[in-house]
């Protein structure tokens, strides 16, 4: 078996069959569908069910709610593929020849523990979809590790979603990597823990992946769980990496922390509860995570605090969110 795909399903009743019937129509056909059932309670279970009777490649999982992060530890620890793909219960793959393509990439460098591609927003009320994010052009010829994080760190093209990369499943399995239920913001530190332990990646330069806008529902990190997940990780790794070598893995991993702290940056300015006052020394203390700019939105913001400090970073980024609403 080359591919395990995951899927989390839980209250997904009216996106689902579009999910399963997007895996079904790969040309590529030496892959599993793993269904986890999150104690859905509509009837998502039983489209579940009903796709298991019909195609012998996909089998269901069903446990008590836990949320997103056990419901994929739950998929993985089910799954006998090679390689580990997750996809998320509303969204899509748009195009049919995108097991193949990973297939032929992993084929070519049977060394590579990820394989990342791009994605495509697509917008639930009227079905049309957004530009490709991120169309990186020209990935580079080496497939080490450095090499490659630093291309895509440069280009805007760094991503910690699960869903935007294959992953060889006995990197997980041996390193005992697993998503922790205990984060809303799972996939950064899950990736990390990735990153760590892997040697060589490569980038699919094409978008594959529908990733669903819901009419009225908005991702962001301004909620306190949220801000107080992306606070733990970004501390976390932070001290992990910060002794880092010049050149080295752990160099790119550290100023890919650049980028997911302006995330923080702007979800903070966007809190305006009166707990979000708490944090404010918490999240002033990581800005030296700006002193590696090879991402041009951190290098903006590394230039805008220089010149108007902590203070005057949330401010201006606060005009901003009320310009674009």
């Amino acid at each position: 078996m080359v591919f395990s795909v995951i899927i989390p399903v839980y209250k997904v009743e009216k996106y689902l069959q579009k999910c399963i019937d997007s895996v079904l129509r790969q040309t590529f056909s030496d892959y599993e569908v793993v269904l986890v059932d999150d104690g859905s309670p509509d009837d998502s279970g039983i489209i579940c069910d009903e796709n298991a009777a019909r195609d012998s490649r996909i089998k269901v999982i069903r446990k008590k709610n836990g949320g997103q992060a056990s419901a994929r530890n739950a998929g993985v620890s089910a799954a006998v593929g090679d390689y580990v793909i997750f996809l998320d219960s509303d969204d899509m793959i748009q195009s049919s020849d995108f097991f193949q393509k990973l297939h032929d990439q992993f084929t070519s460098c049977p060394e590579l523990d990820i394989v990342a591609y791009h994605y495509c927003k697509y917008y639930d009320d009227t079905g049309k979809r957004g530009p490709a994010v991120c169309g990186c052009r020209n990935p580079p010829a080496s497939s080490e590790l450095p090499a490659v994080l630093k291309y895509l760190i440069s280009r805007d093209g760094f991503f910690c979603s699960a869903w935007s990369k294959a992953i060889r499943r006995n990197l997980l399995a041996a390193n005992r990597i697993v998503f922790s239920p205990d984060l809303n913001c799972e996939d950064m530190d899950w990736y990390y823990q990735v990153l760590q332990k892997a040697r060589r990646m490569a980038v699919l330069d094409e978008s594959f992946i529908l990733y669903r806008q819901r009419s009225g529902s908005v991702t962001s990190i301004a909620g306190e769980k949220s801000l107080r997940d992306y606070l733990f990780t970004l501390d976390k790794w932070s001290r992990i990496l910060g002794g880092f070598l010049p050149g080295t893995k752990e160099e790119a991993m550290y100023a890919a922390l650049a980028k997911l702290y302006c995330n923080l940056l702007i979800g903070y300015s966007r809190s305006s509860a009166e707990w979000a006052l708490r944090y404010r020394d918490e999240i002033k203390a990581l800005a030296p995570l700006l002193r590696l700019t090879w991402n041009p939105r951190a290098r903006k913001m590394a230039w805008v605090y220089r010149a108007v400090g902590f203070r005057g970073v949330v401010g201006i980024l606060k005009v901003l969110n009320r310009c674009r609403h």
